[in-house]
């Protein structure tokens, strides 16, 4: 069975024995935009990494059982993009998270609003960001999510748990161990961040990691440590 097979078979179990990066695209939308046609996806074994499996996608990749077809949403640099999710996929994949904040902006789980903010922002200006994006989905009539909190500051893990929100001001409420580039290996932290579709909802989940992830490192041009391991459970979103 290939890789892509398996994924697409027993996605949890998967993710249990691999460790998935995506590969850099150097801003893919700074060219193309983000668009709401889905793409189709290879795996990548390698070998440096022992279990890590890089997840990339060019356009000579072609639907069949050896690629997995999924919504496609690239990061832009100090800003946030943005897709609406449907029924043209089972899967959804965005840019690997290493500081950046994954949200979900609406309540309807058919047919969510995801968005990705960039990490090379500051906190400030991606709380701003978050609730621009809020006003545009309630602009196009659509149900705000009742767990985002337009990116109030958290002061419980409870209320932190009404967020649909992956974000480094998780860690120190224990909600999750996305911390983020800190400059050394032990103390830094990626995720993967995928959604996956049944029985027409959509629910949206994060392999997280540890260690550091330089840019080279994940669009294939430098080493993957050794050391980079999943920690914990996948998370799931509220």
């Amino acid at each position: 069975m290939s890789l892509e097979s398996e994924f697409k078979s027993s996605t949890m179990e998967f993710l249990g024995k691999y460790v998935l990066i995506v590969a850099a695209d150097a801003e893919a939308d700074k060219v193309s935009g983000v668009s709401p046609t889905a793409k189709h996806f290879k795996l990548k074994l390698r070998q440096e990494g022992g279990n890590v499996v890089q997840l990339e996608t060019n356009p000579m990749v072609k639907a069949g059982p050896d690629a997995i077809t999924a919504y496609w949403l690239p990061w832009r640099t100090k800003s946030a993009t943005t897709l609406k999710l449907g029924g043209d996929a089972e899967f959804f994949f965005t840019s690997e998270m290493t500081n950046c904040r994954f949200s979900i902006l609406n309540s309807d789980d058919e047919a969510p609003v995801v968005a990705h903010i960039a990490g090379t922002a500051s906190r400030d200006e991606r709380d701003a960001l978050e609730r621009e994006m809020i006003k545009e989905v309630e602009s196009k009539g659509w149900t705000k999510a009742k767990s985002v909190m337009e990116a109030k500051d958290v002061k419980t893990e409870g209320e932190a748990l009404k967020l649909r929100r992956l974000s480094i001001s998780g860690v120190p409420l224990g909600l999750h161990e996305y911390k983020g580039q800190r400059g050394t290996f032990t103390d830094s932290g990626s995720a993967f961040v995928f959604g996956k579709r049944t029985d027409k909802k959509w629910a949206f989940y994060a392999q997280i990691c540890a260690g550091n992830m330089k840019p080279e490192n994940i669009a294939g041009h430098g080493k993957i440590p050794k050391e980079i391991k999943q920690l914990g459970k996948l998370f799931e979103f509220g």
